[in-house]
């Protein structure tokens, strides 16, 4: 099985500590020799480490300064309704993924219809897993049309991609179509998952800009046996 890059583990390892409170707003994280030293790693992992954590607006890094622990940035409206990460938050639980693959396709048919380009149009390709409390819960699927990413780096996509295209590219999330199914996962999924071949959702969502294109399909293949599905109707 394929190992978790050992900055993303001390990363998840910080980072439950601030999303369970363990450290406060405004305190002073450990030097990089103290982090180096209580997590058994060198220099440049506790760097990549903490580099994710200031992408996501956790710490803030000041020369001469420290590390401090930010006030935790609550995600917009639009993001918790589109971010699978913000459900796992929501249950009490930390989310983290580990990235398969970030590369560039051509699109077939269908991927094409669904992103209204042709068939053969080059597409950004994301695959990850997605983890609640370092459970594997989920496989997320990515489909983002290049055409709309200006200079685009794979290194961008490391971290949150809700808040990469956003940010980063200047793109608006002005609507969602969502589906939802009951698949059964197959052995590769499975695999990757570390659990057995069993019933799953699969959650497929299609983000559209102002102009009514859209530019990103995501689907999920959640586990059945780790998750429920619930929503309000107010009439």
């Amino acid at each position: 099985m394929e190992q978790r890059p050992l900055y993303e583990m001390v990363a998840d390892s910080i980072r439950k500590l601030l999303i369970q409170n363990h450290l406060q707003e405004g305190e002073i994280l450990p030097g990089e020799f103290e982090l180096m030293k209580e997590y058994g790693v060198g220099r440049e992992t506790i760097r990549r480490a903490l580099k994710i954590l200031v992408e996501e607006g956790l710490i803030i890094r000041r020369p001469g300064k420290g590390t401090k622990v930010c006030r935790r940035i609550k995600p917009d409206n639009i993001e918790k309704v589109v971010s699978f990460s913000s459900e796992i938050m929501k249950l009490g639980m930390v989310p983290s993924t580990k990235i398969k693959f970030i590369r560039l396709i051509q699109a077939d048919e269908k991927l094409a219809a669904l992103l209204s380009v042709k068939a053969g149009h080059e597409i950004v390709s994301i695959r990850r897993i997605c983890y609640a409390d370092d459970i594997s819960l989920a496989i997320e699927e990515g489909f983002i049309d290049k055409a709309i990413l200006n200079n685009f780096k794979k290194e961008d996509f490391f971290g949150s991609i809700y808040q990469t295209l956003t940010l980063k590219y200047g793109l608006i999330y002005a609507k969602m179509s969502q589906s939802i199914a009951s698949v059964i996962l197959d052995q590769t999924m499975a695999d990757e998952l570390e659990c057995h071949q069993m019933s799953a959702f699969e959650l497929s969502r299609t983000i559209y800009n102002e102009a009514s294109k859209p530019f990103y399909f995501l689907r999920f293949f959640i586990r059945g046996d780790l998750y429920t599905m619930d929503s309000e109707i107010k009439f």
